[in-house]
């Protein structure tokens, strides 16, 4: 496929979806440069209040190289994923690497709509 063209996930079959990921997360990694990402999770099929199924926060090099390191540790509950960088002084360390529910965030002051959006307080 061309670098330049890329269809929608949605309409990728598995094995486009993989490759896309690899390509992006080759070029997170060449570029060099960690940061902190938020990945929320949520399932549209599952009943209006039951769709999060969480957040992982851990350092890579981009959302490709995020998402990847997120299944590769085993944190990674599927679903559809929201990410973006975050303020690394925002998170303390005991909320990263690992999955966390909203009970996890809410001790924290951080709290998660049913979509997976946060507001903190």
């Amino acid at each position: 496929m061309d670098k330049g063209a890329c269809k929608p996930c949605a309409e990728m079959t598995n094995e486009e979806r993989r490759a896309r990921i690899a390509q992006v997360r080759a070029e997170e990694i060449e570029r060099g440069e960690l940061s902190l990402w938020w990945l929320s999770f949520a399932d549209g099929d599952k009943p209006k209040g039951d769709t999060f199924l969480g957040v992982v926060i851990l350092e890579a090099y981009g959302m490709g190289d995020a998402i990847n390191r997120s299944i590769s540790k085993n944190i990674n509950p599927g679903g559809e994923v929201m990410a973006f960088l975050i303020d690394p002084d925002f998170v303390p360390g005991a909320l990263r690497n690992r999955l966390l529910q909203k009970r996890d965030l809410a001790g924290f002051g951080v709290s998660t709509l049913d979509n997976g959006s946060l507001t903190v307080k």
